[in-house]
Protein backbone atom coordinates (compact mmCIF):
# COMPACT_ATOMS: atom_id res chain seq x y z
CA UNK A 1 0.00 0.00 0.00
CA UNK A 2 1.64 3.83 -0.93
CA UNK A 3 1.28 6.01 1.47
CA UNK A 4 -0.36 9.47 0.91
CA UNK A 5 1.74 11.64 -1.63
CA UNK A 6 3.39 8.36 -2.79
CA UNK A 7 2.81 6.60 -5.38
CA UNK A 8 2.95 2.73 -5.88
CA UNK A 9 5.13 0.59 -8.30
CA UNK A 10 1.31 -0.59 -10.14
CA UNK A 11 0.17 2.91 -10.31
CA UNK A 12 0.44 4.79 -13.65
CA UNK A 13 1.76 8.39 -13.35
CA UNK A 14 0.21 10.72 -16.10
CA UNK A 15 4.48 11.75 -16.54
CA UNK A 16 4.92 7.82 -17.50
CA UNK A 17 4.38 7.16 -21.34
CA UNK A 18 5.18 3.69 -22.64
CA UNK A 19 4.77 4.95 -26.32
CA UNK A 20 7.35 7.74 -27.61
CA UNK A 21 9.13 8.82 -30.54
CA UNK A 22 12.24 7.91 -29.03
CA UNK A 23 14.16 7.04 -25.87
CA UNK A 24 13.69 9.86 -24.11
CA UNK A 25 9.45 10.25 -24.40
CA UNK A 26 8.95 6.65 -24.07
CA UNK A 27 9.83 3.29 -23.39
CA UNK A 28 8.84 1.65 -27.11
CA UNK A 29 7.49 2.97 -30.26
CA UNK A 30 4.56 3.02 -32.30
CA UNK A 31 6.06 -0.41 -33.87
CA UNK A 32 5.98 -1.64 -29.79
CA UNK A 33 10.02 -1.83 -30.32
CA UNK A 34 11.59 -1.24 -27.27
CA UNK A 35 14.31 1.60 -26.92
CA UNK A 36 18.09 1.21 -25.38
CA UNK A 37 19.28 3.08 -23.13
CA UNK A 38 21.06 5.03 -25.85
CA UNK A 39 18.56 5.48 -27.90
CA UNK A 40 18.76 2.64 -30.24
CA UNK A 41 15.94 0.39 -31.04
CA UNK A 42 16.65 -3.40 -29.33
CA UNK A 43 16.68 -6.21 -32.11
CA UNK A 44 13.71 -8.17 -31.80
CA UNK A 45 12.12 -7.12 -28.76
CA UNK A 46 8.69 -6.07 -29.13
CA UNK A 47 5.82 -5.17 -26.42
CA UNK A 48 2.62 -5.79 -28.01
CA UNK A 49 -0.01 -6.53 -24.98
CA UNK A 50 -1.59 -3.54 -22.45
CA UNK A 51 1.60 -2.44 -20.73
CA UNK A 52 1.21 0.25 -24.32
CA UNK A 53 -1.98 1.68 -22.75
CA UNK A 54 -0.96 4.45 -20.32
CA UNK A 55 -3.71 4.92 -18.10
CA UNK A 56 -7.07 3.04 -17.05
CA UNK A 57 -9.60 3.64 -20.13
CA UNK A 58 -12.59 3.27 -17.76
CA UNK A 59 -14.03 0.70 -20.23
CA UNK A 60 -12.71 -2.75 -20.86
CA UNK A 61 -9.06 -2.43 -22.61
CA UNK A 62 -9.71 -5.79 -24.85
CA UNK A 63 -10.74 -3.90 -28.34
CA UNK A 64 -8.02 -1.53 -27.71
CA UNK A 65 -4.96 -3.73 -26.75
CA UNK A 66 -6.01 -6.46 -29.78
CA UNK A 67 -5.96 -3.39 -31.86
CA UNK A 68 -2.44 -2.67 -30.92
CA UNK A 69 -1.74 -5.91 -30.76
CA UNK A 70 -2.60 -6.47 -34.33
CA UNK A 71 -0.70 -3.41 -35.83
CA UNK A 72 2.65 -4.41 -34.12
CA UNK A 73 2.25 -8.17 -35.38
CA UNK A 74 1.16 -7.21 -38.78
CA UNK A 75 4.25 -4.16 -39.23
CA UNK A 76 6.23 -7.55 -37.66
CA UNK A 77 5.11 -9.64 -40.54
CA UNK A 78 5.73 -7.17 -42.66
CA UNK A 79 9.68 -6.96 -41.53
CA UNK A 80 10.12 -10.71 -42.25
CA UNK A 81 8.91 -10.86 -45.71
CA UNK A 82 11.61 -7.85 -46.11
CA UNK A 83 9.77 -4.50 -45.79
CA UNK A 84 11.99 -2.22 -43.53
CA UNK A 85 10.41 -0.02 -40.93
CA UNK A 86 10.03 3.52 -41.37
CA UNK A 87 13.00 5.69 -40.58
CA UNK A 88 12.71 6.91 -37.47
CA UNK A 89 12.59 11.26 -37.18
CA UNK A 90 15.70 13.12 -36.19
Amino acid sequence: MARAGHSSPTHCSPAWRPLGEDHLHGAVDGFGRVFEADGHIHERLFVADGSLIPSVLGVNPFLPIAALSERIADRLVRLLEGESYPARAG
